[in-house]
């Protein structure tokens, strides 16, 4: 009983997740269709879950057993009571009004702050999504409180890399909420030369690309990249998401937390993590360009913008230490 108990009891933490999120998919899948400031990110999260488990399932031992006490019977409901909770928490906020509350305070707090930012009607949009990055921090915190009554302080560890990726993404939403564009100056600092090489792209394929500051009143200074021989010339103003500033965040943990699990030497750990960090960031590079060549075709460069441009980094970030894994067995063959 007690083996069955455990084999069930290493994937709670997968079913405590799925459940909600599967309810979320199902009451707004629009919300599924981006990746920033959405929750297509989830699917990735679930995905951390899963391969850490079946990665470590020798180690994970499940820290609950069935007493008939008064103790036992407690402890019991108060599991259940934790792996129910981000259930019973997207529920009361999506069907019973919290989401809408948590964005009426945050347009409250913003019009007596800062009525000029509140009149141009900008922070209603960035109050109506602070939610979803409520959500993501109330989810990692919950997980973590899963784990901890499922496996014991000991096991969290295991689960660092979903915990970290999901908390770090609904911080850096809600510093996109706070502080949108390019006025979070911090992030926006490996922008101007990431859009330099992303002009410098273009003019290999025979277009005239420049980079010139803009000012926008929501989005603050930000880099402008134009393109001169076309008409009408587009212009693409760039963001620290735009040029995939929090792909680099998302790689550094997942990768680093990897190879911090791994037996590979120290020197061949350092090549990776450059090596990775390289192609991260050139695809950051190639993620604008993209968007420069759908403007310069005349077409519509939303879609890709707020989905299909993060999968580049996402695909790449999901495939590399399955290469290094390829790598090293060869290796050690030879």
């Amino acid at each position: 009983m007690q083996k069955i108990l455990n084999a069930l009891g290493k994937t709670i933490p997968i079913i405590s997740l799925i459940l909600p999120v599967l309810l979320l998919y199902y009451w707004d899948p629009s919300s599924f269709e981006h990746t920033w400031q959405g929750r297509t990110f989830y699917l990735f999260f679930v995905w951390l879950i899963s391969l850490e488990t079946v990665l470590d399932w020798e180690k994970l031992q499940f820290n609950f057993t069935l007493k008939k006490s008064f103790k036992g019977f407690l402890k019991a409901f108060l599991f259940a009571l934790a792996v129910a909770a981000p259930t019973i928490y997207v529920t009361v906020s999506n069907r019973y009004g919290l989401n809408s509350w948590i964005a009426d305070i945050a347009k409250q707090y913003v019009l007596n702050c800062n009525p000029k930012f509140f009149k141009n009607n900008s922070f209603d949009y960035f109050a109506n999504i602070l939610p979803i990055s409520i959500e993501l921090l109330v989810l990692t915190l919950l997980f973590c409180l899963i784990v901890l009554l499922a496996y014991g302080i000991k096991n969290l560890p295991v689960f660092s890399g979903s915990i970290f990726f999901l908390g770090v993404m609904g911080f850096l939403f809600v510093i996109d909420d706070l502080y949108p564009g390019g006025k979070f100056t911090p992030l926006q600092m490996l922008v101007p030369v990431t859009a330099f090489f992303s002009a410098r792209l273009l003019e290999l394929f025979g277009y005239a690309a420049t980079i010139t500051e803009g000012y926008h009143p929501i989005y603050g200074r930000i880099p402008v990249l134009e393109v001169k021989n076309i008409i009408p010339p587009p212009r693409l103003g760039i963001g620290w998401v735009c040029a995939g500033v929090e792909s680099l965040i998302i790689y550094t943990i997942v990768i680093f937390l990897f190879l911090k699990k791994s037996d590979i030497t120290t020197k061949r750990k350092i090549f990776y993590f450059v090596t990775g960090a390289a192609v991260t960031y050139f695809l950051n590079i190639l993620r604008i360009f993209t968007l420069a060549m759908i403007a310069i075709s005349g077409g519509n460069i939303w879609p890709f913008h707020n989905f299909y441009g993060q999968f580049y980094s996402i695909t790449w970030i999901t495939l590399y230490p399955l290469i290094i894994v390829g790598v090293e067995k060869n290796l050690k063959k030879d």
